[in-house]
């Protein structure tokens, strides 16, 4: 099966379809992630595998920075969406 933007292969129509709720949810942590650490620089997670089964991150490498305090302390806006 394939994910939408990938070129589609013949009889993948056949296969089982991977666990899209499993990406999406690891890229809304990730978000999360980004959002309470602030200190998070950079973060790679490659390959990341999307199968039938969940989702598995193969590689990950985080690149953190000094802390810096927060500026804000109204609640966030992205914790009212999850």
């Amino acid at each position: 099966w394939w994910l939408p933007g990938e070129p589609a292969r013949p009889g993948a129509e056949a296969e089982p379809r991977p666990d899209v709720h499993a990406l999406r949810d690891l890229l809304a942590r990730m978000s999360r992630l980004a959002d309470e650490l602030p200190q998070v620089r950079k973060c790679s997670l490659d390959p990341v595998v999307v199968t039938p089964q969940g989702v598995e991150v193969l590689t990950a490498r985080v690149w953190l920075a000094p802390s810096t305090p927060r500026t804000d302390s109204g609640p966030r806006r992205m914790s009212r969406l999850l």
